[in-house]
């Protein structure tokens, strides 16, 4: 097999080829540990989701260290070290680590971390790593490098899709009948955004753990790939519904202004020629977005009440809150006679002020006008698409009652969605009388891909050595950033929120919540999505 570009002995950041003649002389054992150390830049994620563990050790610690050095010569693979010193820096390498290495066949490690889908709080080690031949010290730290690169995004994406899940769930607590819409309601819209294939699948995974709902195809794959252990063929890892997009819609006006100005046509062929039933997403915004609303919907009820699916509106600009829930500032009433106790409670209702009654069918809509309530016909754009929908298609009151959509038309906005807005349009929603369940979310890169390793504040650090035989409780603890102060010694995690450090070698982890992962070139546990599915969301 040829090799990989990408040199197994330098897979690592410049410096780290130099630590191993830095160490203190006689250095046998080097432990570290991998903590999310704050959320000041992430302030609404409090726990962090532990993820991507089993995918670092299959990828990077067996199948590639394997293909890429182990199963390759021994010249070959210190030949190829001493080259690319002497190319890049100009010097002789020590390759004799590298010999001995290759020579003893598996990385000399211990990996032991927090179970994939357990939670921690901001503070608390996720993950530890130590050598256990004292040859092999400098490999700990040489991981640190590898080991922050490919767990940070998974770690991220996957608390941020359980947070974003959480609210959700609030919003469905209080205004849904129960939470058969959860694993669809956010759905992954990120790939195109990505800063990479590899980066899409890990975050991918990450939205995967809390949702079923999902475009993008490779984290379906990479998660069977890596988690698909004892899972039966019909397992539903991830899935989603025929969606059109902006070169569909353009491409059936062929340019034609007046078909542009109305899109009647595609719609009834879409829903009619191409998809006569089922769920369908058509995307309603390339063109006048507004006017679809208004006129091409109502003349197409027949057509859509007819059919044994879904007809799912996607709005793709504009103000997302606006757009799903309009622009009117009103207070909303139950009924006429609780409108006219609150104005009667009012000494001085202000011009302008707008309200509004619930009347079962129809929003009736007031605007007080030198004093007085004066009947208002908003405009579809001051209404919102949830309302029109609901005026247009009608739907039933819930047990909580609270508004449902008729089931064969629905809503999905997906751009620029992240949590904030998220919130302020389910507690919109709320406030006109609609369940939470009548709009799905597609949630994109701007909320999964504008993150960086610092989000979390994650870092690896060394917190215990063993030199001549003797162990040193270590730390980094510096004075101009105490959030960067790490632990010191070993540690084990007691609690979600709790561990404790100070710990050697020998003592006892009996009541420690992480587990060893990886020992000595083998994978410990290798547990399928749904088990860990199962953990986040028990």
């Amino acid at each position: 097999m040829k090799p990989s570009y990408l040199i197994a002995t330098a897979l690592c950041d410049f410096y780290k080829l130099s630590h191993p003649e830095q160490y203190p002389a006689n250095t046998e054992y080097v432990y570290s540990t991998w903590t999310p150390r704050s959320n000041k830049h992430m302030p609404y994620i409090n726990e962090v989701v532990s993820f991507g563990i089993q995918t670092f050790i299959k990828k990077y610690l067996l199948k590639f260290f394997k293909e890429n050095f182990f199963s390759r010569s021994e010249q070959e693979v210190v030949e190829e070290y001493r080259d690319f010193i002497k190319s890049t820096l100009g010097i002789e390498p020590n390759v004799e680590r590298i010999r001995s290495l290759h020579q003893l066949g598996y990385l000399s490690l211990e990996i032991k971390a927090i179970p994939e889908g357990d939670k921690v709080a901001l503070g608390v080690p996720m993950l530890t790593i130590v050598n256990t031949k004292p040859e092999f010290y400098w490999l700990t730290n040489y991981f640190e490098t590898l080991i922050s690169c490919q767990l940070w995004q998974p770690m991220t994406s996957a608390s941020i899709a359980h947070e974003i899940k959480r609210v959700l769930k609030h919003y469905a607590d209080s205004t849904c009948d129960n939470h058969d819409h959860l694993a669809f309601q956010a759905h992954d819209f990120s790939m195109r955004g990505m800063s990479s294939l590899e980066s899409a699948e890990l975050s991918g995974m990450g939205h995967l753990l809390s949702f079923t709902g999902t475009d993008t195809i490779p984290a379906i794959c990479a998660a069977k790939h890596y988690y698909g252990n004892g899972l039966p063929n019909d397992y539903l890892i991830g899935t989603s519904i025929p969606a059109t997009e902006h070169s569909v819609m353009s491409a059936h006006t062929k340019g034609d202004k007046a078909k542009m100005a109305d899109e009647f046509d595609t719609y009834k062929h879409l829903l009619t020629n191409v998809y006569p039933s089922g769920f369908v997403s058509i995307v309603s915004d390339t063109y006048d977005f507004w006017h679809n609303v208004e006129n091409v919907f109502p003349r197409l009820k027949d057509i859509i009440m007819q059919r044994d699916g879904r007809f799912v509106v996607r709005p793709d600009s504009g103000k997302p809150i606006d757009i799903l829930c309009g622009t009117l500032d009103c207070k909303y009433f139950s009924d006429e006679e609780d409108l006219a106790i609150h104005c009667e409670e009012v000494e001085d209702p202000q011009d302008g002020g707008f309200y509004c009654v619930d009347n079962d069918e129809d929003n009736v809509y007031y605007k007080v006008v030198n004093g007085e309530l004066v009947v208002y016909e908003p405009t579809v754009e001051e209404k919102g698409l949830i309302v029109c929908l609901w005026e247009t298609f009608g739907g039933t009151y819930n047990e909580k009652g609270f508004r449902v959509l008729d089931p064969h038309i629905g809503a999905i906005y997906g751009d620029g969605i992240n949590l904030k807005n998220m919130k302020e349009i389910l507690g919109k929603l709320k406030e006109q009388g609609f369940a939470s369940s009548n709009i799905v979310f597609g949630v994109g890169s701007y909320q999964y891909q504008y993150q960086t390793r610092d989000s979390l504040g994650f870092a690896m650090k060394c917190t215990s050595t063993i030199c001549d035989g003797v162990e040193y409780q270590v730390a980094k603890e510096p004075k101009t950033d105490s959030g960067k102060k790490s632990q010191r010694g070993r540690v084990k995690v007691t609690a979600k929120d709790k561990y404790v450090d100070g710990l050697f070698a020998g003592g006892d982890y009996s009541d420690d919540l992480m587990i060893t992962y990886f020992k000595d070139g083998e994978l410990l546990i290798d547990e399928n999505i749904d088990t860990i599915r199962k953990r986040l969301n028990s």
